[in-house]
């Protein structure tokens, strides 16, 4: 929300915000005009891609591997140990772990979660009550799962991949994209972006900006 109100502010305009998101429905409704912005994050992927189109990024997002605490196959902290037969990734059908897993570990096995239940704190209970052996989340909810559930999981310590946060319109929305883009480029450049990441930035919550796209004499 700070982000959409300071582009707002900036191009002298009024963000309402009218619908909270639902992950299994919001391409639809992008595409039958129900709102014309998902304000979520996006979390692009080349699926999501042929439904709609996405802003320049705002920031990164790194997206960790969260093992049980005790799993001593994963001593070392190797991702590659993730990349085995022997180790059960749990996935969303169609979502970023999903991929994630499709792409890069694909000889691990998958204990594949329905989209209509799926949550992202059941794939963490998987793994701590053992049904799964590795889950692929963001930071802010693996370790707010952590700290609720104090020696129960612990994360691999490099990333697995970086998650784009922007923004979604639909397809066709080519006026409206140009838009935002130019907004976002103008709270990049003046520190604007700058200062919404940092205040939301926290021990257990990171977020990395894009680099920029000058170099000072």
């Amino acid at each position: 929300p700070d982000y959409l109100r300071a582009l707002a502010k900036a191009a002298g305009l009024k963000v309402e915000f009218t619908q909270e998101v639902a992950i299994d429905t919001y391409l639809q409704h992008l595409k039958n005009g129900r709102y014309d912005l998902e304000c979520a994050g996006g979390w692009p992927n080349a699926i999501r891609a042929k439904y709609a189109v996405y802003t320049h990024p705002i920031a990164y997002y790194p997206l960790y591997a969260f093992v049980r605490a005790d799993d001593k196959r994963f001593a070392a902290g190797d991702l590659q140990r993730i990349n085995r037969a022997d180790v059960k990734v749990v996935v969303f059908d169609g979502e970023t772990a999903d991929l994630t897993q499709r792409q890069r570990f694909p000889q691990s096995t998958r204990l594949e979660i329905p989209a209509g239940v799926a949550t992202p704190e059941l794939s963490l209970v998987n793994v701590a009550t053992r049904k799964a052996d590795v889950a692929f989340l963001d930071g802010a909810t693996g370790f707010r799962y952590m700290q609720a559930n104090p020696g129960k999981l612990k994360p691999l310590p490099e990333p697995v991949r970086l998650i784009e946060i922007n923004i979604s319109v639909a397809q066709g929305e080519q006026e409206l994209l140009n838009f935002l883009n130019e907004a976002t480029d103008e709270l990049r450049h003046d520190g604007t972006l700058e200062q919404i990441i940092a205040r939301h930035t926290t021990a257990t919550d990171s977020f990395i900006l894009p680099a920029k796209t000058y170099r000072l004499p």
